[in-house]
């Protein structure tokens, strides 16, 4: 916008101020922007990805588990020594128990089909018992049990009410007093085998143990001799599913196997096994569960999601994204009006669907404030610097007009002082010695008047009769004709 400003002289000076360019915010600006909308999507659960459940930030989910006498609540334990009772149709956060050390590791579980709230734990430091949904543990007496090893898999066996555990390097015990007592039962397996997972087939009365780089083997006396299993599985077996008829085959129940490999399946363990599926990765899958009220669905954990099967296992499609460790346990429980609930253990503990109205957990809501916090603080830091730059801008701008009017304004004050007057303090003007020279007024001339054009009147004549007493031409006075 222009504007008139006087000078002290009376003349008028036009000036302009210039547009202000755009401020560059630099760098930090863009990295705080794109930041911002990468913890734009971090807050409250989203429906179609696993839902990372409020249990401890350190502790490793290694062991899962569901009650037979509800179908609804589930178990989970890992390392810290907590084990967690959760529920597949509310929103509620899992409960912890408590009597368990902090330095032990939970790592399997099994409730006892025959008493309700009876809960088992195998654990680093032996067995662990609870009477009331997993809120309170005792150690077992243990005797027997070798020291300083882990239990890494627990069944009950409901024939004789027998609890099978499987260590980590001393094979397979067995205990009929809830784990006061111990005998060793490695008739026919590998010597110090380690024990990877345990499964009892109720329909068929036998029980299954995969030893670590030795295959499966099946008992069907209840722990006392074991035989290896039927062909076709690979040496390394992580865990065992058992499936009513459906799917792979509609008379049959089935059993599934989840191998370095893929995925096995067989109706008959001692005819052999078959690689089953299209759509799984190639590679090993880690864990493997069976809807227990859905004929044919099943689950299958790899190194970082799950995949679901609606067939038995003949066709597997990605379940939902969201897991980044590899899924070793899992379990699944009717939800909300039925609808299955898949709980994975993937480093946490993870449940997919997402319960309905889920509140944040305590990761997400602090990733929501760390959002908020960046966002305002990467705001204000942008607001300040384009207003120090303006700032700038307008310093540049002023300082030469304000410097020329400060001088004008001198010399006026000069121009009018009396002689030998300081001038203002650094206004750069010389101070006058003497008076001051006025210039002498300029007089206007009149143009130069020709006789006889112009409207300009005669001359008087001069005595010798030339206007300007100037003889006339050669020498002859005018009207003489030229002669003398």
């Amino acid at each position: 916008m222009a504007m008139m400003k006087m000078l002290p002289t009376g003349r008028a000076r036009c000036t302009r101020r210039a547009a202000h360019p755009l401020p560059t915010f630099g760098i930090g600006g863009v990295l705080v922007l794109l930041l911002a909308l990468l913890l734009a999507g971090c807050g409250a659960p989203q429906a179609g990805r696993w839902d990372q459940m409020t249990v401890a930030a350190d502790q490793l989910t290694l062991a899962l588990a569901a009650d037979p006498s509800s179908p609804s609540l589930i178990y989970a334990g890992g390392s810290g020594g907590t084990v967690y009772r959760a529920l597949a149709d509310r929103t509620q956060s899992p409960i912890a128990g408590a009597g368990i050390p902090s330095s032990v590791v939970v790592a399997s579980l099994t409730a006892d089909p025959q008493q309700t709230a009876l809960l088992y734990a195998g654990t680093s430091d032996g067995l662990y018992i609870s009477t009331h949904y997993g809120d309170t543990w005792t150690r077992a007496r243990n005797a027997g049990l070798p020291g300083g090893d882990t239990i890494a898999a627990l069944i009950l066996l409901p024939t004789a009410h027998t609890l099978l555990a499987g260590t980590t390097a001393h094979g397979l015990y067995a205990s009929t007093d809830a784990g006061a007592t111990w005998q060793p039962a490695v008739s026919s397996l590998p010597a110090s085998a380690s024990i990877v997972t345990l499964l009892w087939d109720d329909a068929a009365h036998t029980a299954y143990a995969a030893v670590a780089h030795a295959g499966l083997f099946a008992s069907a006396d209840g722990g006392a001799t074991w035989q290896p299993s039927g062909p076709g599985l690979p040496s390394d077996v992580y865990t065992l599913a058992h499936a009513a008829a459906g799917g792979q085959s509609a008379s049959a129940p089935m059993l599934y196997a989840a191998t370095s490999n893929g995925v096995f399946a067989t109706s008959d363990p001692h005819a052999g096994w078959q690689r089953i599926g299209t759509g799984l990765p190639n590679g090993a899958v880690y864990s493997v569960a069976a809807d227990s009220h859905l004929a044919g669905s099943l689950y299958a954990g790899t190194r970082d999601t799950v995949y679901h099967s609606g067939d038995g296992g003949q066709t597997w499609a990605l379940l939902a994204p969201g897991l980044n460790n590899r899924v070793t346990q899992l379990i699944v429980a009717p939800g909300t009006g039925g609808q299955p609930v898949v709980f994975a253990a993937a480093g946490n503990l993870f449940r997919y669907p997402p319960p309905p109205n889920a509140t944040a957990s305590p990761g997400s809501i602090i990733l929501t404030i760390l959002f908020f916090v960046l966002f305002a603080s990467g705001a204000g830091y942008l607001l300040l610097r384009a207003r120090r730059q303006i700032r700038a801008l307008d310093r540049r701008l002023v300082r030469p007009s304000a410097a020329s009017d400060e001088r004008q304004a001198a010399e006026t004050s000069t121009v009018n002082a009396p002689p030998g007057a300081a001038p203002p303090s650094g206004s750069g003007v010389l101070p006058r010695t003497g008076p001051l020279r006025q210039p002498a007024p300029r007089q206007r001339q009149a143009p130069p008047a020709v006789r006889g054009y112009g409207g300009v009147p005669d001359q008087p004549t001069a005595p010798d009769g030339d206007p300007h007493g100037q003889p006339g031409v050669n020498g002859h006075k005018p009207g003489t004709g030229g002669e003398s």
